[in-house]
């Protein structure tokens, strides 16, 4: 298995690389990007005290990011792994990986034409989750304990 290793993005340095990867994700689904390429919320990561940028390398390489909002629940707000790493369990590894960082309530929202996503954040949750759909698409609500 390979080694997933997840960081928080804090230079603005990294800012470029995230913003390569959310242009990427937008060619490849309903994520919501201005006028001029640029996911729109991108900047309050670093600007807004309950939003927290994460990439995640695989080997050392990049392999994709998480967008987490912090709140009751905690809210995972965007989520990527470039194609040549998904179906191998790194964006389960990933996905937990961020749960872990933060116990305590969560959800996790899915556009409704992403069956793929449901189908992964279903499998990627590691606890027992209560699932609804609303207007916007199916959510999965669950706890994640603190540490022992």
């Amino acid at each position: 298995m390979s080694a997933v290793a997840l960081r928080m993005v804090e230079q603005l340095r990294t800012r470029r690389l995230l913003l390569w990867l959310a242009l990427v994700v937008a060619g490849a689904s309903a994520i919501t990007v201005g006028v001029v390429g640029v996911y729109r919320y991108l900047d309050n990561y670093w600007i807004d005290d309950d939003r927290r940028p994460f990439l995640f390398r695989v080997d050392g390489h990049w392999a994709g990011f998480g967008l987490v909002r912090l709140g009751d629940p905690n809210d995972v707000a965007e989520f990527f792994v470039l194609r040549k790493y998904r179906r191998r369990g790194i964006g389960k590894i990933a996905a937990r990986h961020l749960f872990e960082r933060f116990p305590g309530a969560w959800q996790v929202r899915q556009n409704p034409a992403n069956v793929a996503a449901t189908a992964f954040w279903r499998q990627a949750i590691p606890v027992e989750f209560v699932e609804h759909v609303t207007e916007t698409g199916p959510v999965q609500h669950f706890v994640i304990a603190g540490a022992h």
